[in-house]
């Protein structure tokens, strides 16, 4: 591009950098006039403040997103995995003594099956903890 400034926007890019520029300014003016007290008129202060406050001119922090174990540990917290590990487990216990005839009549198969369900439950109550505090974490 050359350095000579533009009256009209000619690509897509520079029209929706336009209008986008447009709701800012809209935005520094409504801003900037709801700034004075009563009886003071809008000066160069009250302009500077909205500026600053919609477009203040420094570049963004760069985020960088987390890789491997970090991401997976975001996701899955360590309770969840460990709670998950656990109810296949006892649920696969439960489900083989509940099918092997030598311990039919035994209530060790029951057992198992209870423990699943704990540990299942227990996954869910913490899931559902997980979600409550992060959704007034992004309320704040």
């Amino acid at each position: 591009m050359p350095n000579t400034p533009r009256t009209i926007a000619e690509t897509p890019f520079e029209k929706s950098l336009d209008q986008h520029l447009q709701d800012i300014r809209e935005k520094i003016i409504k801003r900037a006039e709801s700034l004075p007290t009563e009886g003071e008129a809008v000066d160069f202060s009250h302009v500077a403040q909205a500026i600053s406050e919609y477009a203040p001119g420094r570049e963004l922090p760069k985020v960088e997103p987390e890789k491997g174990l970090r991401f997976f540990l975001a996701l899955f917290p360590p309770f969840i995995l460990l709670s998950g590990i656990l109810t296949v487990v006892f649920g696969v216990l439960g489900l083989v003594t509940l099918g092997s005839e030598s311990v039919k009549q035994s209530p060790i198969g029951p057992g198992f099956l209870d423990i699943a369900k704990i540990f299942a439950g227990a996954m869910v109550g913490s899931a559902s903890g997980n979600i409550t505090s992060s959704l007034k974490r992004g309320k704040n």
